[in-house]
């Protein structure tokens, strides 16, 4: 029995060493890929703050405190991300180990040291070539890391933008004529000028006749005028009506006219969408991987170790 159980233990035993450990080591991210994967967030960080603040910028300026604060909350959002996944994995010196990450990246990235690119590759299972260069060592980190993150801020920076081109193209509609107000005949008659008086009641017959028949058409013209109030009345009612109710119309078949536009518009608009994200992707795949500038230094306009403190001061600093 004890020979028989012997080789089992052993065999048991030699199971444990090897499976044993083999969770533990897939759970648990390297160092170098947690700062790289960091480093990328960081880069689109930058690109996605540069972009939307030359949007913001570019905006009718009454907007522009808005634009502002959706395009702030949206960088607060992504660097508290960043910092809290630093300092999970780094909770004593998250800090000081992000900042030396970048500083020597970046370092040797400017001295174009394949060495250091085989090291890191290694660390993080880049299957890539160190003679591709470290452009092609990003473009793989993008696709393999932070391909949800890139297309956050693409959708969000495409977003701002077409929210910008409409406010700018959105046209003040034009204010209606006031329409002209129709003569009062009795206020035209009782306007007239006062008939001359003498006071010398012997002035003879024809002048009392005169002044005679010039108060009985005045009195007429007051009665006509009087006569007509409740036709003048009328009329200017219906007027008013009719006024109203072309204006109403005129304002139904204008919102006929806006929503008609509006579906035509909305047939395009996921398309346009899609059009601003793509082209925005292809920015930032290209800023990202070091294609549009020289080194990623260029973009952020630093050097080495003023890059790293850039990027730490960006993430734990940022207010």
């Amino acid at each position: 029995m004890k020979k028989v159980c012997r080789p089992l233990v052993l065999l048991l035993a030699l199971a444990g060493l090897l499976l044993g450990p083999q969770p533990l080591i897939a759970d648990t991210p390297d160092p170098a890929a947690v700062l790289t994967v960091n480093y990328l967030r960081y880069l689109l960080f930058n690109h996605v703050q540069a972009q939307g603040q030359q949007l913001v910028d570019g905006a009718p300026a009454m907007h522009q405190p808005g634009l502002q604060h959706q395009l702030d909350q949206w960088l607060d959002a992504y660097q508290e991300t960043i910092r809290e996944d630093l300092e999970a994995h780094f909770p004593e010196d998250a800090r000081e180990r992000f900042e030396d990450h970048i500083q020597r990246f970046t370092q040797a990235e400017q001295d174009a040291d394949p060495a250091y690119l085989a090291e890191l590759g290694h660390a993080v299972g880049w299957p890539g070539d160190p003679a591709e260069g470290y452009g092609a060592f990003r473009r793989w980190g993008i696709e393999q890391w932070v391909a949800d993150d890139m297309q956050a801020g693409v959708t969000f920076l495409a977003t701002l933008s077409g929210t910008i081109e409409n406010l700018a193209a959105a046209a003040a509609p034009e204010a209606s004529p006031a329409p002209a107000r129709p003569v009062d005949p009795l206020r035209a008659a009782e306007a007239a000028p006062a008939p001359l008086t003498t006071g010398d009641s012997a002035a003879g017959a024809p002048l009392q006749q005169f002044s005679t028949l010039r108060e009985q058409r005045r009195q007429k013209a007051l009665e006509d005028a009087h006569a007509g109030m409740a036709q003048i009345a009328s009329e200017r009612d219906a007027w008013e009506q009719e006024y109203a109710a072309n204006k109403e119309a005129k304002a139904q078949a204008e919102a006929q006219a806006l929503q008609a536009q509006a579906e035509r518009l909305a047939a395009t608009d996921q398309e346009a969408l899609e059009q601003r994200k793509n082209s925005f992707r292809s920015r930032a795949v290209n800023v990202l991987a070091g294609v549009a500038s020289a080194t990623v230094s260029g973009f952020t306009g630093a050097i080495a170790g003023r890059a790293a403190d850039e990027a730490v001061h960006a993430i734990f600093d940022r207010k």
